[in-house]
Parts: structure tokens; sequence; C-alpha cells
């Protein structure tokens, strides 16, 4: 595949989708592929968002050498475009999945301080895409770092934003889509219905 770098951010995003529909090698493969190729526009937000996907895909992984790569591979993220303010859900992705990984390994105290930079990155910005992982990520944390209460109430946030972009959704195939497809919206639900907040309108 050849072409500007827009192709290859496109191929980047198909293979985390591939990889969420339980084709891995072909996802990984497209995945890697595509920061081979943005690669050579370094320093780029290209090649930084390609390789934070290609980490966060490591998070879906089992193994802790699959974790630990994946966060070899999100510290390749150029770091100067996270200081820039069009560029801050960039930087909240990026500590989200350091913060995913690092739990999965069991390193509490790093995951929580990715975390916590993460919810005060989001604070300084809009209603940007995916808020509903980053508060289950912090959820997690918080958990994991005995904090349950916090933890619950970020939990309930996570659940909130899933149930009203469901809401918001009129066609019953998209939203069915919606709450079952999307890998975090799957572990959104199952941790809202183990800890007892109303699961409605699901069936």
């Amino acid at each position: 595949i050849q072409g500007p770098h827009y192709q290859w951010n496109n191929l980047s995003v198909k293979g985390l989708c591939n990889f969420f529909s339980g084709r891995y090698d072909e996802g990984l493969h497209m995945m890697v592929s595509a920061c081979h190729q943005l690669e050579f526009e370094s320093p780029s937000v290209h090649y930084s968002r390609a390789v934070i996907r290609l980490a966060f895909g490591k998070s879906f992984q089992k193994t802790p050498t699959d974790w630990r790569e994946g966060i070899e591979i999100a510290d390749q993220a150029v770091a100067p475009f996270f200081e820039s303010r069009t560029r801050i859900d960039v930087k909240a992705f990026y500590l989200s999945t350091k913060a995913r990984l690092h739990r999965l390994l069991g390193e509490v105290e790093t995951s929580l301080a990715a975390s916590m930079e993460m919810i005060q990155t989001l604070n300084k910005g809009k209603d940007y895409q995916w808020r509903e992982l980053y508060y289950l990520t912090h959820s997690q944390v918080l958990r994991a770092a005995n904090q349950a209460e916090e933890a619950d109430h970020f939990l309930e946030k996570a659940f909130e934003r899933v149930m009203m972009v469901a809401g918001k959704t009129q066609d019953k195939s998209l939203c069915k889509s919606w709450l079952e497809n999307v890998p975090w919206n799957r572990e959104i639900l199952a941790e809202a219905k183990e800890r007892g907040i109303a699961v409605c309108g699901l069936n």
C-alpha cells in the first residue's frame, strides 16, 4: 500500500478494529505495517497515534510479555505533541494506555500516576471520544489501589456515558454493536452489573 500519511493512519485504525473483532494476527500485522511506514514521518502526530493504538491493542492480550511490549511501544510516541492544546486527545489516549498496561503488570503506583494525569488532562479539554474508556481505566486503577468508593464513582460515569450514547442511537443494530462489540463497553456493562449499577434496556 502506498499513499500519504492518512492512508497509513486509516490502516492503523482498521488494524485495531480487526484486533477487536478477533482477527488478531491480521489486525496486528496492519498496525505494525502502519507504524513502520509512519515512522519515516516521525516526529508526527500520525506516528504517535499509530504506536499508541498498537500499544493499546497489546493491553487486550493475555501475557505480561505483551503488556511490557505495549509499554515500550507506547513510549515511542512523540512527547512534544502531548503538550499542544489541540492534541490533548493524544495525550489522554497515551496515558490511559500506559495506565492499563501498568495495572495489568501489577505496577499499581505507576498505573495510578498515569491515570491521575489522564483525568487531569481530560479536565482541560472538551468532550473527547472514548471518554467512557478513560473512566473505566481510571476506575480499574483506583480499585487496584484500594480506593473502592472513587472506583465506583468513575465506573458509574463510564456506565452513564455508554448508556447516553446508546440512548441517542436510533438504529437498533448500531446500538447493539455499540453495547456488545466495543470491548471496553462490554467491560463497563459487566462491571456495572457486578457492582449493582442498574443495567436496563439491554435486552
